[in-house]
């Protein structure tokens, strides 16, 4: 969930969302190569972010029972949560951690 710097998406809620990443392909690596435009900004810290949710400009993001199940065998430092320009940030029940 990403909006252009200077523009904001308001009042989102993820609620009882269990995320399963059946493998990883390094974001930080493929999505410089990518050619594609279907990212709705070009910040470098949250278009190849190393996570399961990314927000950047939002205002007002509610987690809530928000987890993620990463593949075991990944040397890949992940995520849950990469937040950039996020305000009114709550979590509630998340399990959105690091792996």
């Amino acid at each position: 969930m990403t909006a252009q710097d200077g523009t904001s998406i308001d009042q989102v809620t993820l609620r009882d969302i269990h995320l399963e990443v059946p493998e990883i392909e390094d974001p930080e690596v493929a999505v410089p190569a990518s050619r594609s435009y279907q990212n709705s900004n070009y910040n470098p810290e949250t278009l190849a972010a190393r996570a399961a949710v990314v927000a950047d400009n939002i205002n007002g993001l509610l987690l809530d029972n928000v987890t993620v199940r990463w593949p075991e065998s990944s040397e890949i430092p992940l995520k849950g949560l990469v937040a950039r320009n996020v305000r009114n940030l709550k979590h509630l029940n998340s399990g959105l951690l690091e792996h």
